[in-house]
């Protein structure tokens, strides 16, 4: 899944040194993520190119995120589903009211998200 999307938010977490992107993306697609602070590379406002793949996506070093974890769970919230991702203890949360968004993603499928600048 590659995603063209918008920083809409970054926000202090309660855990020192982590942040929380709020990320609004086309097709409806909304991604909420922890971030550590030491490897976050977008600022809001920022356009970005958000990938989440079964595949380890080519990335540029230094200059896009990218982090392996493990899908956890499929949620439903009226019209919305979530789908909940773990990057080793940083939760990513992508919704949609479009359930084929996540038609590939099944639960503890290893994933692996990238974030680049466009």
């Amino acid at each position: 899944m590659k995603l063209s999307c918008n920083v809409a938010e970054v926000q202090r977490s309660l855990v020192p040194n982590v942040s929380i992107l709020t990320i609004d993306c086309s097709g409806g697609v909304s991604v909420k993520m922890d971030i550590h602070d030491e490897v976050n590379t977008v600022d809001k406002g920022d356009r970005i190119l958000f990938t989440i793949s079964k595949e380890v996506p080519k990335f540029e070093e230094g200059r896009d995120f990218v982090a392996s974890g493990y899908v956890i769970k499929f949620k439903e919230e009226g019209d919305r589903r979530k789908m909940i991702v773990s990057l080793w203890g940083f939760v990513v949360i992508i919704e949609s009211r479009n359930p084929d968004v996540f038609k590939e993603f099944r639960p503890m499928d290893k994933v692996y998200v990238k974030i680049a600048k466009l």
